[in-house]
């Protein structure tokens, strides 16, 4: 497990993340490579 991976979960436990957040991050996570990990954090989360 990476930072990288902490820090979706950090997103992930927030209450106040939406449904599609949650989503989007089950979505990088189960992909398992660095890249949609990096843009979910960096960029998508902000998107959905």
């Amino acid at each position: 497990m990476t930072i990288d991976h902490v820090e979706i979960f950090r997103i992930m436990a927030d209450p106040a993340t939406g449904r599609a957040v949650r989503a989007a991050a089950e979505a990088a996570l189960e992909d398992g490579s660095d890249t949609p990990i990096r843009y979910f954090i960096d960029v998508g989360h902000y998107e959905v």
